[in-house]
């Protein structure tokens, strides 16, 4: 993984799509699907721009933030385009402590529109993603989405549902999602509708376009190292034939030309292995990585027997499991339909019932039991819905938390599915993350801090 320096990466604020300059740090959080990712930034007051001041702040009534970082290819010389967007979101609040000096604002990203609005359409004869889409076009949004087939109104017999009971547009997006097995969030000013990621073959092309451009911006540095190695080797050169010549002074002159030329190559190859060169060795690991084991790899090796250390490539790595799921849990789920004038209920597994352990009370002993009561779905779909909040909650068993340097790892979100190895214990595998912090201050520098889970391959259900 990648060490972030202080030389290398930078930052950039933007207040209503114009820089700004006086901030002393920020933090974005990057959360689940369901939910909006966060932000706050904080400025110092001596140090804004007149025109926008502690006084201009305080009169403000809407304000959107785009937050800026990375490591530009000429850091000192760089514009927010050279750097990633890690969110764009609106301001839910501005707070200003006189006494330190210090402003700071807070707020959501887009999702945040779709959270905020209310709903009572009916979509019968849309598909999920044609209706997201549409809401999508409603906020101004690009929309990102992949197609789907079947009209909701048939899906979800949202014909007689109880449409009237309002819902906002991100529940009813969130929804659809999880009826497609989808995913549905935002980035900048795009929404994603699009199938969940899967191990298999992975998709490692931000993490190329990543190392082309690294490998881009290295490019001229090295064409001016190896300009100068090769006019170095022409003094030299031409210094063996002044020598040759009985010209000793004059080649010494030419060998002392060869060496500084040499020596500035020498300063440019350092630099770049020291910067670029981290950033490009570290960005081929992690596409070789992924490449073969499908996944955002964390490795941990135990204590070496001669150092008595052990080793991994992230730090903080934090392992948590939740006893109450791993003595297995049971989903129930009932719908009235109002189509059919039926009731449907669903368990899943099919084969659980609560049984105690010997030793054991009921409280504690057996499986946990979940019921939900869903509208309107027939017994494939209550099966389905089972189905899908089994495997949901059961992700919750196995928790893992560490913290790596933000630099480099740009294509680790919260799409990436992480896997980890090494411990020799059920930890030992497949991860989601549902939360990332990227943290860019002056303190701390610029780190990413994950929290992810999954459910433990061994936990079981208490079956007859």
């Amino acid at each position: 993984m990648l060490k972030s320096t202080a030389q290398a990466v930078r930052g950039a604020v933007k207040l209503n799509d114009v820089r700004i300059t006086g901030w002393s740090g920020f933090e974005v959080e990057n959360n689940s699907f369901s939910s909006s990712d966060t932000f706050s930034c904080q400025f110092a007051a001596n140090a804004l721009p007149a025109d926008r001041n502690a006084a201009w702040f305080s009169t403000q009534q809407d304000m959107y933030v785009e937050l800026f970082a990375g490591v530009p290819s000429n850091p000192n010389r760089y514009t927010p385009e050279d750097l990633t967007s890690w969110i764009y979101g609106q301001v839910d609040k501005i707070s200003f402590d006189p006494v330190a000096g210090m402003i700071e604002v807070s707020g959501r990203d887009l999702t945040r529109l779709m959270i905020d609005a209310k709903t009572t359409e009916k979509w019968q004869n849309k598909t999920s993603s044609q209706i997201a889409s549409i809401i999508a076009a409603r906020h101004g949004l690009i929309a990102q989405v992949t197609a789907t087939t079947t009209p909701v109104g048939k899906y979800y017999e949202i014909d007689h549902e109880h449409m009237h009971d309002a819902r906002t547009e991100w529940d009813l997006l969130t929804q659809l999602a999880r009826q497609e097995q989808f995913i549905v969030y935002v980035r900048g000013k795009t929404l994603y509708f699009r199938p969940r990621p899967s191990l298999g073959a992975p998709d490692t092309s931000a993490l190329q376009d990543q190392l082309n451009k690294v490998t881009a911006a290295m490019q001229p540095q090295l064409d001016q190292a190896n300009a100068l190695i090769a006019q170095g080797q022409a003094y030299v050169k031409q210094g063996d034939q002044a020598a040759a010549g009985g010209d000793n002074a004059g080649a010494h002159a030419l060998y002392l030309q060869a060496k500084t030329v040499n020596d500035q190559a020498g300063v440019i190859i350092a630099n770049l292995k020291s910067g670029l060169g981290v950033q490009q060795k570290a960005l081929k690991a992690q596409i070789a990585g992924a490449q073969a084991s499908g996944a955002y790899p964390i490795i941990w090796t135990p204590p070496d027997p001669r150092t008595g250390f052990p080793t991994c490539n992230v730090t903080g790595l934090k392992l948590d499991r939740a006893l109450t799921i791993s003595r297995g849990i049971i989903v129930t789920v009932r719908s009235f339909n109002d189509a059919s004038q039926k009731t449907f209920t669903a368990t899943y597994p099919t084969n659980a019932v609560q049984k105690t352990k010997p030793g054991s009370s009921n409280s504690f002993g057996g499986a946990q039991t979940y019921f939900y009561n869903v509208a309107n779905l027939d017994q494939q779909k209550t099966v389905q819905y089972a189905q899908a909040k089994y495997a949901e909650i059961i992700k919750h068993e196995m928790l893992m938390s560490f913290e790596i340097p933000a630099a480099g790892n740009d294509a680790l979100d919260i799409n990436t599915i992480i896997q980890l190895k090494g411990t020799g214990t059920a930890w030992d595998q497949v991860y989601y993350p549902d939360s990332l912090k990227r943290r860019l201050n002056i303190e701390e520098g610029y780190q990413l801090s994950v929290s992810a889970k999954n459910h433990a391959p061994d936990s079981q259900v208490m079956t007859s």
